[in-house]
């Protein structure tokens, strides 16, 4: 596991969403991938927002799916506020590298700008 300093966020938008795929999809050969991705584009259009953590070389190693808790995909009265409706670090080698956290944090920082 490459240090902190190696660690991009990537965010997923729907020109790029093919580019990066759907996390939990990454086989375009996969049936049912394109349908996947097209469905994420609707879903960024509609404002939920992809953000995936890369090393150095591309390889990813988490993601966080959220959007305003308004147009979420569960019955939730909390306007102003994000929910976060996946989050996920893929192997056990990169856990308790606080990547969880960096996620969170860009999150809040998003909540802050919005």
């Amino acid at each position: 596991m490459k240090t902190a300093e190696h660690i991009n966020l990537l965010e997923v938008t729907p020109l790029n969403v093919e580019d990066y795929g759907v996390f939990c999809a990454k086989n375009k050969k996969a049936p049912g991938y394109a349908e996947k991705v097209n469905w994420m584009r609707k879903k960024l259009n509609s404002g939920v927002k992809l953000l995936i953590l890369a090393d150095g070389q591309g390889k990813q190693l988490g993601f966080v799916e959220y959007s305003p808790a308004e147009s979420c995909r569960r019955e939730l009265d909390a306007p102003g506020y994000l929910f976060v409706q996946c989050i996920y670090i893929t192997r056990k080698a990169s856990r308790n590298q606080n990547l969880g956290s960096k996620l969170l944090k860009a999150i809040e920082e998003d909540a802050r700008v919005s």
